[in-house]
């Protein structure tokens, strides 16, 4: 759910994203990274697509996978949503 909500807007929650997978990628264009670095990129562009949760456990449970606990984190290690 954390890649559906768009971070631009820092006075409300906004889910502005596919949370399930599309068939186009989300494009986005970021001068650069999560990583602090003084190296400066010279390709911007980011193609994604989300995979819910469910998406991914359903392939993994189709190729042979025993699951016997799922915990999802609460947090990130880097500043995902800056106020």
């Amino acid at each position: 759910m954390l890649w559906a909500i768009d971070e631009k807007h820092t006075d409300r929650l906004v889910v502005d994203y596919p949370y399930f997978e599309t068939v186009e990628p989300i494009v986005f264009e970021d001068q650069g990274t999560y990583v602090q670095t003084e190296d400066k990129f010279q390709h911007t562009t980011t193609h994604s697509w989300n995979h819910g949760l469910g998406e991914i456990v359903t392939a993994l449970f189709d190729h042979g996978l025993t699951l016997t606990q799922l915990v999802e984190h609460d947090s990130v290690p880097w500043e995902r949503c800056p106020a």
